[in-house]
C-alpha cells in the first residue's frame, strides 16, 4: 500500500460543499498533508455528490495509482 502525502480536492461550487473542503483542506494541513492543484498527487477527495465523484474518476482517467474517495 502506497503512503498518501499529496491530496487534491475535487468540490461542487455550493456553499456547502466550500465549507466542507475549507474545514478538511485546514484539519489535512495540521496533520502535515499536502494539498495540491496539480496532478501530482496520491488521494483525490470529491465534495458532493454522484456527480461529483464521476466528474473527478473521469478528470483523472481513473488513473489506478491514486486513491479516490467522496465525501
Amino acid at each position: 500500500m502506497k503512503k498518501i502525502r499529496k491530496i487534491k480536492f475535487f468540490s461542487n461550487d455550493d456553499e456547502k460543499s466550500r465549507k466542507i473542503e475549507e474545514v478538511l483542506i485546514n484539519d489535512l494541513k495540521e496533520k502535515n498533508f499536502q494539498i495540491v492543484k496539480n496532478d501530482e498527487h496520491d488521494l483525490g477527495i470529491s465534495i458532493g455528490g454522484d456527480g461529483s465523484f464521476l466528474k473527478m474518476i473521469q478528470n483523472e482517467n481513473f488513473n489506478d495509482n491514486i486513491y479516490y474517495i467522496g465525501v
